[in-house]
C-alpha cells in the first residue's frame, strides 16, 4: 500500500471514530463519547477541525477545562479558524474571562471578510462584553524588545544546530545506565504506557509514555539523564539558548519523557507528539539501543518542503544522544487552512530503541 493510501486509510479511520463520538453524545453515553473524541483528536491532531469537534463534546459531557485546551490547540493550528474562535470566545465568557473572550471575537471578527451579518453579530457580542479592563498602573507595559521573538526563529536554530555539528554528544549515560533504561522501554514494560503508532509523512515509529507517578527506576534516572543533557550545554548555540529561554519565559509547557521504538527506516518528526506543546520545539533523542553494527545509521534530515532533502549523519550509539528541533506553520492553499514546514526529524536506518526527552525538563 503507498503513503497516500496509507494517509487516507488513517484519515479515513480519524474521520469515523469521531462520528461515532457524536453518535455515542446523542445516544447520552457521554464518557464512551469523551473517549472516542479524545482517540481520534489525538490521532488526527494536525487537523484543527478534530480540535474543535473534540471541543464540543467535551464541553457537552460537562468537560468545559477539556474544551478550552482543545479549542486552543485548534487555534495554535490555525490562528484564522473562525469557528474555533467563536467557540472558545463562548466558553471564555461561561468562565468569566470576558478579556480574553473579547479578543477571541476581535479575532473572528478581522478574520470574516465576506459575511457582514456575521460580522455585525460579532461586533454586539464585543460590544456586549464592555470595554477592556486597561492594565494595571504598577505593571510595565509590553514594549517592542519584550515581544521581539527573532530569537525564538526554531527553523533558523534547527538551521544553526545542524550547521555548527552541534546536534550530537556523545556518552550521555554509560553502558550500564543504558542497558537498564532499555529494560524498562521494552515492550510490555509497566513503566511506560499509552502507546502511539505513526505510518505516516511524520513519522514511522512506536511511541510510549511514561507513567504518571514515574516508576521509582525511571525517577531515579530521570536526573542522571537530565543532568547529562545539561551538561551539553556549552556546545549549544547561543541562539539555541535563547530560544530555549524564551521558550521558557513564554510558559511553554513540555511533555514528559517517552519510549520510542524505530524500525529500520522509522523516523519521527517532533511535532508529531500531540501531548507536546508546539510552541515548545526542543527534544533529545537518547539512544538505548541499535541494531546497526556500522555505528553510522541514524540522521537527522532536514524536511522542509521546496528545499533539497538534506540528511547529517549521525552515527550514534547506546548512550549518545541527537538533537532535534522543528517548526510548523499554518498556511492558506485554495482557501484551506494547513500546515506547513517541519524543520527537521530522526531517522534510523536500523532499528533503535531510545528515549525522547523534552528539553524543557533540564534545569
Amino acid at each position: 500500500m503507498t503513503s497516500a493510501k496509507k494517509r487516507g486509510r488513517a484519515r479515513r479511520l480519524v474521520e469515523r471514530t469521531m462520528d461515532e463520538a457524536f453518535e455515542a453524545l446523542e445516544q447520552g453515553e457521554f464518557p464512551l463519547a469523551d473517549k472516542l473524541s479524545r482517540r481520534a483528536a489525538e490521532a488526527g491532531h494536525v487537523n484543527p477541525r478534530m480540535w474543535l469537534d473534540r471541543a464540543t463534546i467535551a464541553a457537552r459531557c460537562g468537560d468545559r477545562a477539556s474544551g478550552v485546551a482543545a479549542l486552543r490547540q485548534a487555534i495554535a493550528l490555525a490562528p484564522v479558524f473562525v469557528d474555533a474562535l467563536l467557540a472558545l470566545g463562548d466558553l471564555l465568557c461561561k468562565d468569566g474571562a470576558t478579556d480574553e473572550a473579547r479578543a477571541m471575537f476581535s479575532r473572528a471578527h478581522d478574520a470574516v471578510h465576506d459575511d457582514d451579518e456575521l460580522r455585525a453579530e460579532l461586533e454586539e457580542r464585543i460590544d456586549s462584553l464592555g470595554p477592556a479592563l486597561p492594565p494595571p498602573t504598577d505593571a510595565p507595559l509590553p514594549t517592542a524588545k519584550d515581544d521581539d521573538r527573532d530569537r525564538f526563529d526554531p527553523a533558523a536554530i534547527a538551521g544553526d544546530i545542524l550547521a555548527r555539528g552541534v546536534c550530537r554528544i556523545e556518552h550521555g549515560l554509560d553502558p550500564n545506565q543504558c542497558a537498564e533504561l532499555a529494560r524498562l522501554a521494552a515492550p510490555g514494560s509497566l513503566a511506560f504506557g499509552h502507546e502511539l503508532g505513526y505510518e505516516d509523512d511524520e513519522a514511522r515509529c512506536v511511541l510510549r509514555f511514561a507513567r504518571s507517578p514515574l516508576a521509582p527506576e525511571i525517577a531515579r534516572r530521570r536526573e542522571s539523564i537530565l543532568a547529562a543533557l545539561a551538561s551539553a550545554g556549552a556546545q549549544w548555540s547561543s541562539r539555541f539558548i535563547g530560544g530555549l529561554d524564551l521558550a521558557r519565559s513564554r510558559g511553554a509547557a513540555p511533555g514528559e519523557i517517552a519510549a520510542v521504538r524505530f524500525e529500520a527506516g522509522g523516523f519521527l518528526a517532533q511535532w508529531r507528539i500531540p501531548r507536546w506543546k508546539p510552541e515548545y520545539p526542543f527534544a533529545a533523542i537518547l539512544v538505548l539501543e541499535s541494531d546497526s553494527t556500522r555505528g553510522l545509521d541514524h540522521d537527522l534530515v532536514d524536511l522542509r518542503p521546496g528545499r533539497k532533502r538534506r540528511a547529517i549523519t549521525t552515527g550514534l550509539s547506546a548512550g549518545d544522544v541527537a538533537f532535534v528541533c522543528a517548526h510548523r506553520r499554518v498556511v492558506r492553499i485554495a482557501g484551506v487552512d494547513g500546515l506547513q514546514e517541519i524543520a527537521h526529524a530522526f531517522r534510523a536506518r536500523s532499528g533503535t530503541l531510545a528515549l525522547l526527552v523534552p528539553l524543557g525538563l533540564v534545569a
